[in-house]
């Protein structure tokens, strides 16, 4: 991980920003994904969506529901680096709510001003 935050350190955009803070800010995005994921909600962002699939299970005398956890590459993000989007066999379920990536949430949660925010998730 220390070599993918260096190499997105070393672009030109984010030179002048210390690698403290690249870090800070990945680390505000992951509590901000496992955050939203954890209250039951999807997350979207530029590299895909990440959510839920929902099954109902029948067990005789009750129905349950099973939610499994998903990635779905983004359509726009596969075609600009050239990779193959395999299909899933259980997709993104449309009953459970999918939000968007809050800058601000992990501007909050990293204590880095929100434009560096942005710059470093643009990079990253």
């Amino acid at each position: 991980m220390e070599n993918v935050l260096a190499g997105a350190q070393a672009r030109p955009p984010l030179r002048k920003v210390s690698l403290e803070a690249i870090k800070a800010v990945w680390d505000g995005l992951s509590s901000h994904l496992a955050e939203t994921l954890r209250s039951g909600k999807g997350m979207a962002t530029d590299i895909g969506t990440f959510g839920y699939h929902m099954d109902y299970v029948d067990l005789g005398n009750q129905k349950k529901t099973q939610l499994t956890a998903v990635f779905e590459l983004s359509e726009a993000f596969a075609r600009h680096f050239h990779l193959r989007r395999r299909k899933q066999p259980a997709g993104l379920s449309s009953q459970i709510p999918v939000r968007k990536l809050n800058v601000m949430a992990i501007s909050s949660k990293s204590a880095q001003p929100h434009e560096t925010v942005r710059q470093v998730l643009k990079q990253l």
